[in-house]
């Protein structure tokens, strides 16, 4: 009992009390208007129509939050101006329905609880998240401080403070990965569909997962695995889907779209954290080099794992951070943000090992750039 109590209960409260103080501090910065982590811009705001009591930056191109905002308030729009409030690209953001259709059914239509249903629905995936790193850790008869460097990545602050995704994308893709691991393969799907229509990226698990049981089926022509393989193709098949009808509403592959705008030749956009402008600029380059760390951590333990699904998942994301185009590089808010599913899987492979020295090295470092960022995020 003492055990339990100690494996699930200290994290969590550290988290809570944590967060609780980020926040507090968070809306005492800015008046404790809620409606100030979406972070709306007045370049996406039509003057005639304003949103009603939402906070409006002026001369400002906002961030992200502001879409799933608009979203929130209507996910089966078809209009490119409502609301007061233009997407940019339309189809790109729809994509990633699941966040704002949740706060659209916890909000039961009413506007303004919109704000604060945002950011409940990030504080209790944050938990959620805190929880599932517990059990993976102890799952792995691991140590119980390693997992709290889960609910502390640096750019789960920064989602928390913006209003985005990634946090309730990543509490679905670990919650499908332990399902998986425990041979629950369709309540594994389901979470991870549901995590491809909160973030796109998270799909290169369940494809991988896929790809594996088909090569599995072609060697030992076993129905089951091709079962298996056909299970975990969900996701693709959902994806495709939804894009195909995105694609009626707006006229525009958000895959595509995507591609366009991420995606460039290999290490081409790595260069431009070298542009030093502002001392903020220089900064970059020691978060890049914590995230290269994370990496090389997660290689220390590569040859050592069996697990295929888990490895070629990693690989995947590592060779795919190396066509990020320039302007995910020019910002760290971006390139946090686009690390977060190699960020996970670096830190399952570092749990599986038995390197002790690996582990703290991931653990003092990511509190460390957290630090970093809080300050970032203050100042």
């Amino acid at each position: 009992m003492k055990e339990k109590l100690n494996y699930f209960w200290v994290p969590i409260i550290i988290c809570i009390l944590f967060y609780s103080i980020f926040l507090g501090l968070k809306l005492y910065q800015n008046n404790f208007d809620l409606s100030s982590f979406i972070i709306l811009g007045d370049k996406f705001v039509n003057n005639e129509a304003p949103p009603d009591r939402v906070m409006v930056i002026t001369d400002s191109y906002g961030y992200d939050g502001q879409f799933y905002y608009r979203l929130a308030l209507n996910p089966f729009t078809q209009e490119k101006t409502a609301y007061g409030i233009t997407l940019d690209q339309p189809a790109l953001r729809h994509q990633r329905i699941l966040y704002p259709l949740i706060i659209w059914l916890s909000a039961l239509g009413n506007s303004q609880a919109t704000p604060l249903i945002m950011i409940i629905v990030n504080i209790v995936s944050l938990f959620g998240l805190t929880g599932l790193a517990i059990k993976l850790t102890k799952d792995n008869n691991q140590p119980l401080w390693f997992s709290m460097i889960i609910p502390l990545y640096p750019a789960f602050l920064i989602a928390l403070s913006r209003d985005l995704t990634e946090i309730l994308s990543s509490f679905l893709l670990i919650f499908g990965y332990l399902f998986f691991t425990k041979n629950r393969y369709y309540f594994s799907v389901t979470l991870l569909t549901l995590a491809v229509l909160t973030r796109e990226t998270t799909l290169i698990f369940p494809t991988i997962i896929s790809l594996y049981f088909f090569i599995l089926f072609i060697i030992n022509k076993k129905r089951t695995e091709l079962t298996r393989a056909l299970i975990f193709f969900l996701p693709l098949a959902v994806y495709a889907i939804w894009q195909i009808i995105l694609y009626k509403i707006w006229g525009q592959l958000p895959f595509l779209l995507s591609n366009s705008l991420n995606i460039t030749y290999p290490l081409k956009g790595l260069g431009y954290i070298f542009y030093f402008k502002t001392f903020t600029a220089k900064l970059r380059i020691l978060e890049v080099i914590y995230l290269l760390g994370v990496i090389i951590l997660g290689a220390i333990n590569f040859k050592k794992i069996s697990d295929w699904p888990l490895k070629l998942t990693w690989l995947s994301y590592v060779i795919l951070s190396c066509f990020y185009a320039k302007w995910i590089w020019s910002e760290d808010w971006t390139f946090f943000r686009a690390f977060t599913e190699l960020y996970i899987f670096s830190f399952i492979l570092v749990l599986k090992g038995n390197n002790y020295y690996v582990k703290k090295i991931l653990f003092f470092s990511t509190i460390a750039m957290t630090g970093v960022i809080l300050l970032k995020i203050f100042i």
